[in-house]
């Protein structure tokens, strides 16, 4: 009788420090899963913090570049009349060449102007015209692009005793994005349209 119940408490006893050894490796075995989740939050909210640095200083960077080369609203018009080549492409002209134009009847040429009256300069491209379609990468086919476009004004600063002062230029270069607005007229040589400007960035020189 003795006996048994020596065995029986040996066997409780090993009973016991199985249960108590299984609990002590559970609650490492949760500590563990614990600091994992914690570690990874971190790091995750690491990286989602630093791609939300980098994101807010490319966008504040994009807005100082805009501002920076923001055209003032007394030069751009909202609208320009362009003339699109129709014919086949030949040794002097390009089909869909485009050029600027500020008559709806182009023989009677006159030189098209920015909203405050100065004239448009522009460098002439035999082939190409002035503006083109989107066609290269990052363009839309659905816009036509105007660039380097010229506006000078020039200011000379006259005292109230009439006394001639300093003469200051404002140079810019300025390219614009343009969507098809209203067709005035269109056959087989050209095609006379108003296009809206839709963004304008003005590059002082």
């Amino acid at each position: 009788m003795s006996k048994w119940f020596n065995n029986n408490e040996v066997h409780r006893h090993r009973s016991y420090d199985f249960r108590r050894k299984n609990k002590f490796w559970i609650v490492i075995l949760i500590l563990i899963i614990f600091c994992s989740l914690i570690y990874a939050y971190d790091i995750l909210g690491l990286k989602t913090s630093i791609k939300n640095i980098i994101s807010t200083n490319l966008s504040v960077e994009k807005d100082l570049i805009l501002s920076k080369n923001k055209c003032p609203s007394e030069i751009i018009p909202d609208r320009l009349l362009l003339i699109e080549n129709n014919m086949p492409q030949s040794l002097t002209l390009m089909k869909g060449a485009i050029w600027l134009t500020n008559n709806a009847n182009p023989s009677d040429y006159i030189i098209p102007q920015w909203k405050d009256g100065i004239e448009i300069s522009y460098a002439y491209l035999d082939f190409n015209g002035v503006c083109h379609h989107g066609s290269s990468k990052g363009e839309n086919i659905n816009y036509v692009y105007c660039n380097n476009l010229g506006y000078s004004k020039s200011k000379t600063e006259i005292s109230k005793e009439g006394v001639v002062g300093d003469t200051t230029t404002i140079s810019y270069s300025i390219n614009l994005i343009l969507i098809k607005d209203k067709v005035l007229k269109e056959d087989i040589i050209s095609s006379l349209i108003y296009y809206k400007i839709i963004s304008s960035e003005c590059i002082k020189q």
